[in-house]
């Protein structure tokens, strides 16, 4: 029996390290061009399912585990914010965060997407 859950805890150890290498992630579901006088570019939206990111921080933007892109982060909004909350330049795990991607056109970064990021300066 104690073999058993020897092999449980391994593959369990396992299993969280390959998803720990990155140390954010967040799965494109809108992608939105925007053609405004002042942004002009990309509006990407998702649930931030690991870890933290924050404004000037690097990701890149992957396709079926192939790189797609690599871009700083310009945070535009977060959507859940609680009342008296303050927008901080920061997206956290749970967080509905809009990323902007400056000149970005139609087809560059599609639903499904994921934006990832090994090195972030928040915690």
């Amino acid at each position: 029996m104690k073999k058993w859950y020897f092999i449980v805890a391994v593959t369990l150890g396992l299993t969280s390290c390959e998803k720990n290498e990155h140390r954010f992630e967040l799965t494109v579901d809108k992608v939105e061009l925007l053609k405004g006088f002042m942004l002009k570019g990309l509006a990407l939206s998702g649930t931030v399912t690991y870890g933290c990111i924050a404004n000037e921080d690097w990701f890149f933007i992957q396709r079926n585990g192939e790189l797609v892109q690599k871009a700083d982060t310009r945070l535009l909004k977060i959507a859940n914010l609680k009342a008296g909350e303050a927008f901080d330049g920061k997206a956290n795990k749970g967080d509905y965060a809009t990323f902007f991607i400056p000149d970005g056109n139609t087809g560059d970064v599609l639903v499904g997407d994921s934006i990832v990021s090994s090195t972030v300066s928040c915690q």
